[in-house]
């Protein structure tokens, strides 16, 4: 009886919202994390369930079906499902068109579900949004053309771009990802494939990201030099770690230039699924708290700038994501002078 009252108080003034996360390997997800702090940003009960599964096609289709019965708004699709979900949705947006992947699916009241592909949304709002970077007229140099590359392509050319060049491992799976995005609007996309030989590059690029698994494998994607970035070019690792920097961000800072890891994309990728699921968008206020729950997000520690190639103690990495950037610039600049 006192469980019962207990959860009665719990719940008391929240909706329930039922979300999965499936996938096959997915034990560190930070999902459930986020989807709980978007729940309370809204007065919303969140129960997120991780669902991981064998990689089999019919399993995966076997845990939708079992979702929708037990109620569930909708599901997170982690790898390798992404591509083979979006053959399953009855529609579907742009952005999983031209990814050809879904990473998020709504439940519909009449059996059907809708893909949404929200990674590369949520990979422009933490570079403009977090880290005030503007992608307009940015040169971009992209490592990798699997599911995560395809999903960032019709975002950064909406937020306007002026160029990708893409470096794979596999010259077949990179044309084949070019080709499959060169058509209608996109046709005459500034979108090339390099040979890999990155020493002959003579201009640097202002944006370089990695969309490989060579940070988890401990690897840089390529031979990379200081000849692809300039001053105040960023560089940005999809993959995410909570200690230390990735491989990939520790070649950004022996630059001296700006990084981040993919722990940004997850959460800002996530708002967009979340208003999927329950049609509520979270304040800007919000969207800063919960960002404030992920120390090893680079606009917390470091902060963008002078501060940028330290790592901060907690304390006062916390007191950085609170000050506005003139403030930070300001104490930087006395601080050099010390």
């Amino acid at each position: 009886m006192a469980s019962s009252s207990l959860q009665k108080g719990f719940f008391s003034g929240f909706a329930l919202v039922k979300v999965a996360i499936v996938g096959i390997a997915i034990k560190h997800s930070q999902s459930p994390k986020t989807h709980s702090l978007f729940g309370k940003a809204t007065k919303q009960k969140v129960l997120p369930q991780l669902h991981q599964i064998s990689n089999s096609q019919s399993e995966f289709v076997k845990k939708l079906k079992e979702l929708q019965q037990h109620n569930f708004s909708g599901a997170t699709i982690a790898q390798p499902f992404k591509v083979f979900a979006l053959s399953l949705c009855k529609e579907f947006s742009d952005s999983a068109r031209y990814a050809g992947s879904v990473n998020a699916i709504k439940f519909n009241h009449d059996g059907t579900m809708h893909g949404e592909n929200t990674d590369g949304a949520g990979f422009v709002d933490d570079l403009e949004i977090n880290f005030r970077f503007s992608l307009k007229g940015k040169r971009v140099l992209m490592f990798g053309a699997g599911g995560a590359a395809r999903g960032l392509l019709h975002p950064l050319f909406k937020a306007g771009v002026a160029s990708i060049v893409v470096v794979n491992r596999t010259l077949e799976k990179a044309k084949e990802m070019m080709d499959d995005f060169k058509t209608g609007k996109y046709v005459d996309a500034d979108l090339s494939l390099h040979d890999g030989k990155l020493d002959d590059i003579q201009v640097p690029f202002d944006l370089v990201i990695n969309a490989t698994s060579s940070s988890m494998e401990k690897r840089l994607p390529a031979q990379l030099g200081k000849n692809l970035v300039h001053e105040k070019s960023f560089c940005y690792d999809l993959f995410y770690q909570k200690e230390g920097l990735t491989v990939f961000e520790d070649w950004a800072r022996s630059l001296k230039v700006r990084y981040a890891n993919g722990i940004g994309m997850v959460v800002m990728q996530g708002i967009y699924a979340f208003a999927l699921w329950t049609g509520k968008k979270l304040s800007s206020a919000s969207v800063s708290d919960v960002i404030r729950e992920f120390p090893f997000h680079r606009a917390i520690q470091p902060y963008p700038g002078f501060l940028q190639t330290i790592t901060l103690p907690p304390e006062l990495a916390l007191i950085a994501s609170i000050l506005t950037s003139k403030e930070i610039d300001n104490a930087a600049k006395f601080a050099a002078r010390l």
